[in-house]
């Protein structure tokens, strides 16, 4: 009778050891840094005790659940003592929508961090997390992912070497070789913060940004984008890069039909924008970009130079104030604001108000002999990238050095209401001088030895043209 109730004993014994590897459990949910709960396994392969703890060996349709964390995977080592696993196999571990896969994780139920050292995946409704290995932390619902990561959504996918996630803020930070896209751009930078739930983004270190398909480059020591409010700032040495191509023909021998074909060829033109900082904001639909301090332009045909430019990019008009400057060939101006007018890649024209001063320097031999144009305003309108004419409005001045086939004839100096200058082939054509006219005729061996002391009055003329800028491609 005494060896019935020890045997019955025993098999109640072995049957609740196996309801507590099978079934789940029926206790309230533990929370974080509670105990690690087995839920079920297919069989219980080891069990060590060693100075690390009591640790059990499962293999087979393994599952473990913590507080709202469930575990699955195919072989596990669970430390009781230490209240940690060891998970192999298929790793899935589920936190309300989060989704964390891995062929192997560590688990630590104290701190409720997981981490992988192998490929290591996140997906969170509609964000996916990958890299070759990271960390998890369940309690502060924070991954720290290394190695290829990117992390994408319906909106921007982040590649980076490093990237810190925030489950319940939303909020990414990436470190190294960044790269962020959305459908209508691409930046590259060393490191970023973008905020999911307002798409705003803040990169920082050598910094560009391209426009998809409007051609245009951004680049900055840091670039933040407010996208509700349309807004963007550059600071540190910011510059806007606008790559313009125009269409040609080209004709070509066809040798192996023995016919010519007409080919389209592109001819591609920079158009740069520099300056100490720069605003981009959008009014009535229409982009416009505040370059602050030391505002530079850099083109093929066209340089300038102001304190400060506005550029309305859909338009092509540049706005200058604060000491601007134009240079065009040989041909400068300045003047208290000056506009600058290129439609479709084409200059149309330049506004100068406000003491306007034009310099044509042309003598490569007497490089003293200046031509200048001043008034109240000045007008430089262009045919096919050309000077087609200069018009000084409201008491305008001029002084024009002559030069024939026979060498230098001396100068001219006029005064007039309006003087409007034409030009055929890059090439002065005709002068008219309207209203209040008086000229003085000034003989060679006036001017010949001393042309500047008949310069028109505030004479000024700046030779240091900005330099060319140069985008650098950082693409990986």
């Amino acid at each position: 009778m005494k060896h019935n109730i020890i045997l019955t004993a025993l098999i109640l014994s072995l049957g609740f050891s196996l309801m507590a590897m099978q079934m789940p459990s029926s206790s309230p949910l533990n929370n974080t840094g509670d105990r690690i709960e087995l839920l079920n396994a297919d069989s219980l392969v080891g069990t060590t005790d060693t100075e690390q703890g009591l640790t059990r060996a499962y293999e087979g349709k393994v599952s473990f659940r913590q507080g709202d964390i469930n575990v699955h995977c195919s072989k596990a080592f669970h430390n009781i003592t230490a209240n940690n696993a060891e998970l192999i196999g298929n790793v899935l571990i589920i936190q309300q929508d989060m989704r964390l896969n891995s062929p192997k994780v560590f688990y630590d139920g104290v701190t409720g961090v997981a981490q992988s050292f192998q490929h290591i995946r996140i997906k969170d409704k509609n964000v996916q997390l990958d890299a070759q290995k990271g960390y998890y932390s369940t309690q502060n619902h924070i991954a720290n992912f290394y190695g290829d990561c990117k992390i994408s959504d319906d909106t921007v996918t982040i590649i980076s070497d490093s990237i810190e996630y925030n489950r319940r803020t939303l909020f990414s930070k990436a470190f190294g070789n960044v790269k962020i896209e959305d459908d209508s751009s691409i930046v590259y930078a060393n490191s970023i913060e973008h905020q999911r739930r307002t798409r705003d983004t803040k990169a920082y270190g050598s910094v560009i940004v391209q426009g998809k398909y409007s051609g245009t480059y951004l680049t900055a020591d840091s670039i933040e984008n407010s996208v509700q409010s349309d807004y963007i700032v550059a600071r540190s040495n910011p510059i806007l890069f606008k790559i313009d191509s125009t269409k040609q023909k080209q004709i070509e021998l066809d040798t192996v039909n023995n016919k010519f074909d007409t080919l389209a060829n592109y001819k591609y033109d920079t158009l740069s924008i520099a300056s100490d900082l720069m605003e981009s904001i959008k009014i009535e639909g229409e982009q416009r970009y505040l370059f602050k301090g030391k505002a530079e332009v850099n083109k093929s045909d066209i340089q300038a130079k102001a304190d400060n430019m506005i550029y309305y990019k859909d338009r092509g008009v540049i706005y200058m104030t604060g000491n601007p400057c134009v240079w065009f060939d040989s041909t400068q101006i300045i003047a208290d604001t000056i506009t600058i007018y290129a439609k479709d890649n084409k200059l149309q024209r330049i506004i100068a108000e406000g003491t306007a001063f034009a310099t044509i320097k042309n003598d490569t031999v007497n490089p003293e002999k200046i031509n200048q144009l001043m008034g109240k305003a000045i007008h430089i309108e262009f045919a096919n990238d050309t000077i087609n004419l200069i018009n000084a409005i409201g008491d305008a001045k001029s002084l024009m050095f002559m030069e024939s086939e026979k060498g230098s004839e001396g100068a001219n100096r006029t005064s007039a209401d309006t003087i409007r200058i034409y030009f055929e082939l890059g090439e002065l054509s005709e002068f008219i001088g309207l209203g209040g006219i008086v000229g003085e005729a000034l003989p060679e061996n006036m001017v010949a030895a001393n042309p500047k002391e008949y310069y028109l009055p505030n004479y000024k003329r700046i030779d240091a043209k900005p330099e060319k800028k140069y985008l650098i491609n950082r693409n990986k």
